[in-house]
């Protein structure tokens, strides 16, 4: 504990100490007393000390019913509902009473209804409030409301059952049966104000000799120093306030300071992100997530959100049917489930290929068959789980709680590792939601599978989960969890003329007459105003320096400052924030950093067979880097999963049905003679072949809802009779060679495997060779840049003369088929060969005379492609951004993303 303050009054810890019972408006409060009263037992070298009775108001309510339940049978208590039974029955009965409205969220409505139902018995006279409100005049949802709580008071009625609403005014029922001798010392420990039910259970508690109430006030009695300043926007008033508070430590070792921020709960992730970019930026490097932080943050994030309690809630949901690729992966690539930490890795890689083969749901059976090849064991181990511990169709909630906790044991969860105490805690509140799920059998007999996990869902995303840490020196509350609590220094944020005091927000259920008359909490600006002064004023004393503070925001939401701090003293200091930030810490370090030069690859054993083909030349030319990346390192861009087919699974398909095609028609001539009734049938039967031809493909067609299968099948057998009217029939005869050629290439250093689409005998000698694409084409005008592009073509070329000197090629054209661009793009030899393409001499800036010049020039660029490719040349030199945007691969190469960067621009062709 800090020399400056004591956080504890001598005179509570005195009274703890002597057995009296402690009772905070909150658990925060309620943790921190526990901690300060142990801080202050150990400063009087006591070793040992009766841990004192600090519990929050609702805890001591259900202690107090647990001794009537002890006590006197007599008395007859009637059961206690649970809050989960209680949200539960309200959502019934909302869901029963509002059948008109299709489009009502039953559990949202019910949880307002909750929220009405405890306003009413908190802040009104301890009826049935609702039976006093005149019928005439209420709105719809307010009669609804009044409609739902007869419901709900009949069901409690029949039961014999109050709620945690109810419980205080059935303690005043019963409060006789509590007595004791002498009555047990009671210390109200924080309350800013005490609603008319607080009142009556204390009242009744005395009276009847169970209790003695004290009200204590945790807070200095002096107001602190007080300051006033702003930040320019709401991010810059949180990290003066972060700088600040670390300031204070650095300056005093031992110093606990608090931020209290107005609306914390809508700004919970900025305020993490700022706070670990101040004080503590060394801890963002991977590997330390776990080490602890300065710093606390008084709210937590919804049980459901916490990775042990998804993956556990995702394994759960896998049993029942199929789940988004995307987060069927997570599931194998989480570390809660059994061998993780050797395979995690290896699974990971499954989500590629199921991008790949366009999948969008994943069953578990489905799961297990991946997992086979990535990790044997863990498929074995859900292969059985699938066959002996199937869930059932339908079952009680006690039942469903049971067949969960087998259903995950078997399949692994929580894993085999260690668990933190982060991870063991969210696994005990795991525990604890079972509980309350199972619980609900008082009331609920039968839920059905998916009645079942959705409402276990519904649980999981309403409980928040907060895991206790040790004390940290930094505190981050919102305003209500920094009452009661003591700090060396605090500092309030957010108080801008808009938030402080807040608008009033009055409960739609309930008549706002009705509220302001029983001056419920948020029901009018009075209220509200009344309320921020003396929350204010609290804030004031405790601590010795207080710097309340508001953002001004932007020209377009400028922001004054609250009137209740206008008054205060502009805090003097003004400096920059004190300490760099992660990000500035490198780049402060930029002249120490060691600078590695990573632009060459080893080189290729000479004479290796070098993957890739033509699509590694073109990758060379187009980045050095991506050529070794993709075909060295084997990586790629991570896939998107289409709807329907990819654009390269459309290219592959086009290329297959045009070789189909070739290998029946051969020729011009045979062409030429079809109907087009006959045309068009074998342009079918080749499409229908195509699809067919590979196991991968035919599994993909059948993985396609129907309607999308015959439409793709329909687009292309209509795209390949198009193209062959436009440019197949105009040509002059040929006669197609080969489809699908394949022919090596050598250089110097490795070889190349090539594969031509199509090459076909033109009517006065030599060869034209044509590649499909279906995708963008580049204009022959670029083949001949100094860094050639779209090489494939002349790769083609030499290699057909080289391995044919005797069959010269006289042409050579990319064919574009593609909806609505059908074109070639090419060159001849002379108007003889292929009148429709480009001659050499029509290139103006290329400076080719004739075709041998055009073969001269391919036998350089592509040499220094290959002389490149030899000696391991990898530099990062992207020709353009478009470039960039085919290759994705940003996080190896780190050149940054392209600002114009769109999902889908990767090529796209076979």
């Amino acid at each position: 504990m800090s020399d400056t303050i004591a956080r504890v009054k001598p005179e509570l810890s005195v009274a703890l100490a002597s057995g009296a019972i402690a009772v905070t408006p909150n658990l925060r409060l309620a943790r921190h007393l526990r901690r300060e009263f142990a801080t202050d037992a150990l400063a009087r070298r006591q070793t040992t000390w009766a841990t004192p009775a600090i519990l929050p108001y609702g805890a001591w309510l259900e202690s107090l019913w647990l001794d009537l339940l002890a006590g006197d049978a007599a008395s007859e208590p009637p059961r206690l509902l649970r809050p989960g039974q209680s949200l539960y029955a309200w959502q019934r009965i909302v869901a029963g009473n509002s059948q008109g409205a299709a489009s009502i969220d039953a559990r949202a409505a019910a949880r307002l209804a909750v929220e009405a139902w405890e306003l009413v018995h908190s802040w009104g006279a301890g009826g049935e409030s609702w039976r006093g409100w005149p019928a005439i005049g209420l709105s719809e949802d307010q009669a609804a409301f009044v409609s739902w709580a007869e419901s709900y008071a009949a069901m409690l009625s029949e039961t014999r059952a109050v709620d945690t609403a109810q419980l205080a005014d059935a303690l005043v029922r019963h409060a006789s049966a509590l007595a004791k001798s002498p009555p047990r010392r009671v210390l109200l420990v924080g309350f800013i104000e005490l609603s008319p039910q607080q009142l009556r259970v204390a009242s009744a508690l005395e009276a009847a000799g169970a209790a003695h109430i004290e009200h204590v006030d945790p807070l200095r009695a002096e107001t602190g120093m007080a300051w006033r300043a702003t930040g320019a926007t709401p991010r810059d008033e949180l990290a003066r306030a972060l700088s600040w508070a670390r300031r204070e430590i650095d300056a005093q070792p031992g110093t606990v300071v608090g931020i209290a921020v107005a609306d914390l709960s809508v700004r919970l992730k900025e305020a993490r992100t700022v706070a670990e970019e101040i004080l503590c930026p060394g801890l963002q490097l991977p590997g330390l997530e776990s080490q602890p932080r300065p710093f606390n943050i008084s709210l937590g994030d919804p049980l459901a959100q916490v990775p042990l309690v998804s993956a556990a809630l995702e394994l759960i949901e896998l049993a029942r049917g199929p789940l988004p690729v995307s987060r069927a992966s997570a599931v194998l690539r989480s570390p809660y489930v059994v061998g993780a930490r050797s395979h995690w890795t290896r699974r990971a890689t499954v989500e590629a290929d199921w991008l790949k083969q366009g999948r969008h749901e994943i069953s578990f059976s489905e799961a297990i068959a991946a997992l086979r090849d990535v990790d044997p064991m863990l498929a074995d181990r859900w292969r059985r789980a699938r066959s002996e511990k199937r869930l059932p169709g339908g079952a009680s909630p006690r039942v469903w709680v049971e067949a969960w906790r087998d259903w995950l044991a078997g399949v692994g969860w929580p894993g085999d590792a260690t668990l933190s105490s982060a991870e063991y805690q969210a696994r005990r509140a795991w525990d604890e939601m079972l509980i309350d799920f199972g619980a609900l059998a008082a009331i609920e007999t039968h839920l059905a599978r998916g009645e079942a996990l959705a409402l276990l869902r519904a649980f999981a995303a309403e409980k928040i989960f907060q895991p206790e840490a040790p004390e940290a020196p930094v505190q981050i509350l919102g305003l209500l969890e920094a009452q009661g609590l003591v700090f060396d220094a605090l500092w309030v944020a957010g108080l801008s003329a808009e938030r402080w005091p807040p608008e009033p927000e009055p409960n739609a259920l309930l008549p706002i007459f009705w509220q302001r008359e029983h001056k419920l909490p948020r029901s009018g600006a009075a209220r509200e105003l009344a309320y921020a002064r003396t929350l204010s004023e609290r804030l004031r004393r405790a601590a010795p320096r207080i710097v309340f503070s508001h953002a001004k925001g932007s020209e377009e939401t400028a922001s004054v400052p609250s009137a209740l701090i206008t008054d205060l003293p502009a805090l003097a200091w003004d400096e920059p924030l004190l300490h760099p930030t992660a990000a500035e810490a490198v780049r402060a370090a930029a002249p120490r950093l060691e600078t590695i030069d990573d632009g060459a690859a080893p080189a290729p054993m000479r004479g290796q067979r070098m993957s890739g083909g033509a699509g590694l030349f073109e990758k060379q030319s187009d980045c050095p880097f991506r050529a070794v990346a993709i075909h060295r390192l084997k990586t790629d861009r991570w896939p998107d999963a289409p709807e329907g087919l990819s654009p390269l699974e459309r290219g592959n398909l086009l290329h297959r049905a045009f070789a189909a095609l070739w290998r029946d028609l051969r020729d011009r001539e045979t062409l030429a003679a079809q109907s087009p009734a006959e045309l068009a049938a074998r342009v079918e039967a080749a499409v229908a072949q195509a699809i067919s031809s590979s196991t991968a493909s035919s599994l993909r067609w059948r993985a396609l809802p129907p309607i999308i299968a015959a439409l793709e099948e329909d687009r292309l057998s209509k795209l390949a009779v198009q193209w062959l009217a436009k440019h197949e029939l105009t040509r002059a005869p040929f006669r197609v060679v080969d489809t699908e050629f394949k022919l090596p290439l050598a250089f110097a250093q490795f070889r190349i495997d090539l594969i031509l689409d199509r090459v076909d005998a033109l009517e006065g000698g030599g060869v034209a060779i044509i590649d499909y694409k279906t995708g963008r084409v580049v204009p022959p005008a670029r083949w001949f840049d100094r860094r050639p592009q779209a090489p494939q073509i002349a790769l083609y070329a030499v290699a057909w003369r080289s391995a044919r000197p005797y069959d010269p090629v006289r042409a050579v054209a990319y064919a574009q088929v593609k909806r609505g661009s059908l074109r070639l793009q090419g060159l001849a030899a002379d108007a003889t060969a292929w009148p429709e393409l480009t001659r050499p001499a029509e290139l103006r800036d290329a400076g080719l005379a004739d075709w041998r010049a055009v073969e001269a020039r391919w036998h350089d660029s592509l040499g220094a492609l290959a002389e490149e490719i030899g000696r391991g040349y990898a530099v990062v030199m992207p020709r353009d951004a478009e470039t960039c945007k085919r290759c994705g691969l940003y996080a190896l190469c780190r050149i940054g993303t392209p600002a114009n960067d769109e999902p889908g621009a990767a090529d796209d062709d076979a």
